[in-house]
């Protein structure tokens, strides 16, 4: 779960050093150098995977859909601010789950979670924009976000590696003709300039990296408990926006970042809030 959280929050913050108005770039970029890595991970696992499923469909669509709203809020945003609101993600997951009648959580996932939740937004303060393209944006993510990590339970007899392919191809559909349309000739020069190509790599191979892992850690403690990645991602993201771009920490900052890191705590010393057994699902990948 650290890797996959560190992973997610270091190619968000390239995407952000990119600057505005190149987020179809960003996710093209994505899908372009995650692919061959995506490629030898699964080749490597020398299995066959489902390429017709549509469960597996909506899941790498819905995760595209999420990323592709993510990475134009860090073109407008900072990247802590960013994934401030994608950090909501085990909220919406939980929340699905309960109306559905399909919720395995333990009663102190919700008290332990609304706490994280208050302690991320602490971290960012009233630093964050209030607009209505923010609350659209927070909605896309938080719905798609929740698609994303549910649909993995529904994929339990593939492999991370598949699935990580599987989403990047789908990406790279989506991308390309997203970008010909949306994109002019000087935004795509920015693959020709050393210090974007770099950031475009990176965003690239740390995206790619997250997903391994995070299918992993969906797939062994369920989505509720897995959907915590994105609460210490956004932890992670504000550390490295604030070392990369000097801010000014307050002391409600330092509260609200040892609040946010509650649920990893708790994983760690408890085994996580599912009331799903792990061991009955830790061999499916």
């Amino acid at each position: 779960m650290i890797i996959a959280s560190l992973a997610f929050a270091l190619s968000g913050v390239a995407v952000h050093a990119l600057g505005e108005g190149v987020w179809d770039i960003a996710l093209l970029a994505r899908a372009v150098f995650g692919l061959p890595f995506a490629i030898v991970a699964f080749l490597a696992t020398r299995s066959k995977g489902q390429w017709t499923n549509p469960r597996i469909l909506a899941r790498s669509v819905s995760a595209v859909i999420y990323l592709g709203a993510l990475y134009y809020a860090l073109q407008r945003i900072s990247p802590g601010e960013s994934f401030t609101l994608a950090s909501m993600r085990p909220l919406w997951v939980a929340g699905i789950y309960l109306l559905v009648g399909r919720s395995l959580v333990r009663w102190t996932f919700w008290p332990i979670a609304a706490i994280a939740a208050v302690g991320v937004g602490l971290m960012e303060g009233s630093h964050l924009e209030v607009g209505y393209w923010i609350i659209l944006i927070a909605v896309v993510l938080g719905v798609f976000g929740a698609g994303a990590v549910i649909t993995i339970d529904f994929c339990r007899g593939e492999n991370p590696q598949f699935m990580t392919l599987h989403l990047t191809i789908t990406m790279l559909v989506i991308a390309v003709p997203l970008v010909a349309i949306r994109s002019t000739f000087s935004e795509m020069d920015r693959w020709g300039n050393p210090a974007s190509l770099g950031l475009l790599l990176t965003a690239g191979l740390a995206g790619t990296l997250y997903q391994l892992f995070s299918v992993r850690a969906v797939q062994i403690v369920g989505a509720e408990t897995g959907a915590a990645i994105s609460l210490l991602a956004a932890v992670f993201a504000w550390l490295l926006g604030h070392l990369i771009w000097p801010e000014h920490s307050t002391l409600l900052g330092i509260i609200g970042l040892l609040l946010a890191l509650t649920p990893c705590i708790w994983i760690v010393l408890f085994g996580g809030f599912s009331r799903r057994p792990s061991t009955s699902t830790a061999g499916t990948s």
